[in-house]
């Protein structure tokens, strides 16, 4: 920012460090202090809230070039312009110390960081264009706003009845709480990337206060219910976003997602192929209309729409990831089709699904200890991360790791999960039979044939003398 942004804003700012204070071996800090000269329409809180946008544009710059001269985040395929975005989303600005005297506000603000967590943060963020495209739409935005909130300062100073100044100061006060619900939108983003599902949801609740007619933040709080598994909600804020926007590609491509996660396979088929039809470069529609077709085994189509997602998006992880595994569930898969999902991992080394996906294949090709090793590294990424806990307990039965096998299968059933259930049970039955634990044995086996697992159910025939 020059010299002359800084006049617009009214903002004097003082720099304490050009170069960054390091708290320890591993955080990078960049500290400012300013002041902001109030106008009439100004409270404490409109203050606060341009002076602080204004100053997390100044403290990202900084930390865009130390990122681009001094980590790998170069490597990730992104702009200068686009890792200042990405870091928005991330980095929060903390307030020191705020003194406000009713004419001036002053500020003295620091963002504090580790670089290499950073670097995985936007690893992530960086994958889906989607991602990209929210955070560049919400600093446009923000700049918007900013200028307008400049004009219309200027306008009150010289509005000449006391009817036009109440008009205004209400216009000040809306587009102040816009810029603050802008605010709140990325701090969303930012912990749904860091798998903070509810405080990114409790987030976008308050951007939705702030600003009642955002349809963004309905439609990606929409997209952070479906994650959390709670698809009906995700549905219902994508209703609302699509009556306020009526084309809006990524609210049809998130209430798809929702769909998805609530079994409606043929509903979010429907909703990806109206976002296709609005926007036919949404990679993130292919990609959902591939996780449906996967779901109901139509693995030629799921891979189909897996390449389109790819050819739109070659730096995006999950496509390739869930080719890899629609390949091995088809059970026509090879030892090549193991490359998709090493540049899964290549294009995000910190994703445990990609781990999760690999680990699958080399199960389902036989190779235990290769499974094993990515199913730890799943776990050691996030050790909640049920869905690693199903495919490690198969890996232990077949290296004849019986108890391993039951301990790592009963976190699995204990989540109560919404897939592969029946193949839990049936895992389980089989390492209590390696164990002569014949009662659980035939529980396990019980269970898992009610859930259709046939395998479980010609055992129960074969052995009901047993």
């Amino acid at each position: 920012m020059n010299g002359n942004h800084i006049k617009i804003f009214f903002i004097t700012l003082i720099l304490v460090a050009l170069i960054p204070l390091r708290a320890s071996a591993n955080l990078v800090t960049y500290q400012k202090e300013y002041s902001y000269q109030a106008s009439e329409a100004d409270s404490k809180i409109s203050c606060r809230t341009i002076s602080l946008e204004q100053v997390k544009s100044l403290l990202l710059e900084e930390l865009g070039t130390y990122l681009e001269r001094n980590t790998e985040v170069i490597n990730y395929e992104v702009t200068r312009d686009q890792i200042i975005a990405l870091s928005a989303g991330i980095v929060r600005a903390q307030i020191i110390t705020e003194k406000w005297d009713g004419q001036t506000y002053f500020i003295v603000a620091k963002i504090q960081v580790d670089p290499k967590e950073l670097e995985k943060s936007i690893a992530s963020l960086k994958e889906e264009r989607q991602n990209i495209s929210e955070l560049e739409e919400s600093k446009k935005r923000t700049k918007e706003l900013l200028l307008e909130v400049e004009r219309l300062k200027k306008e009150l100073k010289t509005a000449p009845d006391s009817k036009q100044k109440e008009e205004g100061n209400k216009q000040y006060i809306a587009l102040t709480n816009e810029l603050n619900a802008v605010d709140w939108f990325d701090k969303g983003n930012s912990m749904m990337v860091a798998g903070q599902l509810q405080d990114a949801i409790t987030a976008f609740d308050k951007a939705i206060e702030l600003n009642p007619q955002y349809a963004r933040a309905y439609s990606v709080r929409g997209f952070a219910y479906a994650k959390a598994d709670q698809p009906q909600k995700g549905i219902n804020d994508c209703n609302k976003a699509i009556e306020l926007v009526p084309n809006n590609a990524g609210a049809y491509v998130n209430r798809g997602f929702a769909y998805y996660k609530s079994r409606y396979y043929d509903q979010a088929i429907k909703d990806v192929n109206r976002a296709i039809e609005i926007n036919p470069k949404s990679d993130k529609a292919y990609h959902v209309r591939g996780l449906c077709h996967l779901a109901e085994k139509a693995y030629s189509q799921a891979i189909e729409n897996f390449d389109m997602a790819i050819k739109l998006n070659p730096n995006w992880g999950y496509p390739y990831s869930n080719r890899c595994l629609a390949y091995h569930m088809s059970g026509k898969a090879g030892l090549d089709n193991i490359k998709d999902c090493d540049r899964a991992i290549e294009i995000n080394p910190y994703n445990n699904d990609f781990y999760v996906n690999r680990g699958f294949a080399f199960l389902n090709l036989k190779k235990y200890p290769d499974a094993l090793t990515d199913l730890n590294k799943a776990i050691d990424i996030d050790p909640k991360y049920v869905r690693a806990y199903i495919n490690r307990g198969i890996v232990f039965y077949h290296l004849n790791k019986f108890q391993e096998a039951i301990n790592d299968l009963n976190l699995f059933i204990g989540s109560n999960p919404h897939f592969a259930l029946e193949n839990a049970y049936y895992f389980r039955a089989l390492s209590y039979e390696k164990l002569n634990r014949k009662v659980e044995l035939f529980a396990d086996m019980e269970a898992a044939a009610k859930l259709g697992n046939p395998r479980a159910k010609r055992f129960l025939k074969q052995n009901r003398d047993r």
